[in-house]
């Protein structure tokens, strides 16, 4: 295995991956955020199913084991079903919309190439972006059974604290902006993003007084 950094862009998670996209040489791309792990059988669970369904070009595991940690260290798991919709307000979405694709998203090489790979524009939420992206061509990822990736989430983590949520909050909103008609032919989905700005703002006291990385 060979390692390779972005030094032009490490702060950008978007560049960063499509730095490593373009490095990559095997036929799919797999996104691992830095502090979660792959189950050890989860990539030849995908190399098995490629080689029978070798057109997919979006794969997910079925499971995901969520490890929350408290402040002495300790932890609790929760093992997450990633295909079951979503229900909000009487409507449903797909639920691999809630999730990172640090959360063990399999993309083929060729259809990450035709999205134009994650927007640079977002820091943030590029995630959510090029999901959404993903989700509006009709698109969902093909379950491969088992376990794929352990989350791990800290109650800090180094991308928190007024300032990185205020960002947050201004990215969500310009996305909410600029997909806005296509949002609104996924009520369940927009109203579950609308309810999570919410929450962020209100973690945000003092929004209005920011001068938004990049933005003022």
């Amino acid at each position: 295995m060979s390692l390779s950094g972005n030094f032009e862009n490490p702060a950008n998670p978007a560049a960063c991956r499509n730095y490593g996209a373009s490095k990559a040489r095997g036929s799919h791309l797999l996104f691992l955020d830095d502090d979660d792990e792959c189950h050890l059988d989860f990539i030849q669970s995908c190399v098995s199913h490629l080689k029978n369904f070798p057109e997919h070009s979006f794969l997910l595991a079925e499971h995901l084991e969520i490890r929350t940690y408290s402040s002495q260290g300790d932890h609790q798991s929760a093992l997450v079903d990633t295909t079951s919709p979503v229900s909000v307000l009487g409507d449903t979405f797909p639920p691999f919309l809630k999730f990172g694709m640090g959360c063990g998203f399999v993309l083929s090489r060729e259809f990450f190439r035709e999205l134009g790979g994650f927007d640079v524009e977002y820091s943030y939420c590029e995630d959510t972006e090029l999901l959404l992206r993903i989700h509006f061509q009709g698109m969902v990822p093909y379950p491969i059974p088992g376990q794929g990736i352990i989350v791990h989430r800290h109650l800090e983590t180094r991308r928190t604290g007024d300032m990185n949520t205020c960002n947050r909050v201004f990215e969500l909103e310009k996305l909410v902006r600029s997909m806005d008609s296509s949002l609104q032919k996924s009520p369940a989905f927009h109203s579950h993003l609308l309810q999570h700005l919410d929450k962020l703002r209100s973690r945000c006291s003092r929004v209005d007084q920011f001068s938004f990385e990049g933005h003022n």
